[in-house]
């Protein structure tokens, strides 16, 4: 079994590795931390099981995992998250997510989770089945208003071309309302080359002014930090080529 992990929480993804390493017949062929990890990793690798965090930095992570099942759909995928609500619950699922899993019970369920997944089954923590019991029971015996809380229609944003990890970031970056001074400090860039990058997302996504760029990444999820900003890209995955890009073309 081919095993992507994506974790952005350091000691968790290297406790999850190990345990994964443990299982002869696991292959962990990929390991990153973030939304763009994730979606290169995936065009790249072609797993069998996606493990993915909820809470990765640069993309929310359940528009990832939906996306993620779109672009590789013989992928099983598996997310993981500290605390896990009806809503994220209904949209996981609803992403094609088969493993719902706990931080607090990984140790007991993960090396479970994907070799349930794998054989076509559905997997999630024991503290969950409760709730999710509920939660199906209150759907089933209220069909209209379940459907109108829960399952109203998913909407895919349209496809844009191949971008690189500092203009996705830069994306994010406007998302949050920063402006080209703001952004430039934070990435340690001239502001030139900030208005530069900002051009080419505008060229690459057929947008035609920064406005257009703010909303485009709120609808996608795109999430910027200082925290992101900080990150070592040369340790960020093993066997990364940081200057790769990526087409999430149906996030």
């Amino acid at each position: 079994m081919r095993i992507l992990l994506v974790d952005s929480k350091a000691p968790y993804r290297e406790t999850i590795k190990n345990l994964l390493m443990t299982q002869a017949d696991f292959d962990l062929v990929g390991v990153g931390v973030d939304g763009y990890d994730a979606i290169r990793l995936t065009d790249d690798l072609k797993p069998d099981v996606i493990i993915l965090d909820t809470e990765i930095p640069l993309l929310d992570g359940l528009k990832t995992a939906a996306s993620l099942r779109r672009r590789c759909p013989d992928a099983a995928i598996i997310i993981i998250a500290d605390n896990m609500d009806d809503k994220t619950m209904v949209e996981a699922v609803r992403g094609g997510v088969m493993g719902l899993l706990l931080r607090g019970s990984i140790f007991e369920d993960v090396n479970s989770a994907v070799r349930n997944v794998t054989a076509g089954n559905c997997y999630m923590s024991r503290d969950l089945t409760p709730r999710a019991f509920n939660l199906f029971s209150h759907m089933v015996r209220k069909v209209n208003s379940a459907s109108g809380d829960y399952f109203t229609a998913y909407e895919t944003a349209k496809s844009y071309p191949r971008i690189s990890r500092t203009e996705l970031r830069i994306t994010a970056f406007i998302g949050q309302g920063l402006s080209n001074r703001q952004i430039s400090e934070i990435l340690k860039l001239k502001e030139g080359t900030i208005r530069n990058y900002v051009s080419l997302i505008l060229q690459k996504t057929n947008l035609k002014h920064r406005t257009q760029i703010a909303l485009y990444a709120l609808k996608n999820g795109f999430h910027g930090s200082e925290v992101c900003g900080k990150t070592d890209s040369s340790k960020r995955i093993e066997g990364a080529t940081p200057n790769n890009s990526i087409a999430p073309t149906d996030l």
